[in-house]
């Protein structure tokens, strides 16, 4: 198979921005946040530092399906001990 050109390759490829809000104990113990895009306000939340990365993971794929057009998503929040859906 052969490879993909430079300029394919960039048309298949997304960037994306999103603001990561968290709230922080003293002592540095994330307590809850969230990923919010900029441009629709669209956002993920998270309760404690472990479900961070599923916070961002959510964000990037509603991301994702907003860029090639389907609009189907919803507000959803991580909380301990939960899985993202």
């Amino acid at each position: 198979m052969a490879s993909p050109s430079g300029s394919d390759a960039l048309g298949r490829r997304r960037q994306l921005v999103g603001v990561l809000r968290v709230v922080v104990e003293p002592l540095g113990t994330v307590l809850y946040g969230e990923v919010v895009d900029p441009e629709t306000g669209e956002r993920a939340g998270f309760v404690g530092s472990a479900n961070l990365p599923a916070a961002v993971e959510t964000w990037v794929l509603r991301a994702l399906k907003r860029s090639i057009g389907d609009e189907s998503t919803s507000p959803i929040t991580i909380e301990e001990g939960t899985s993202k859906d």
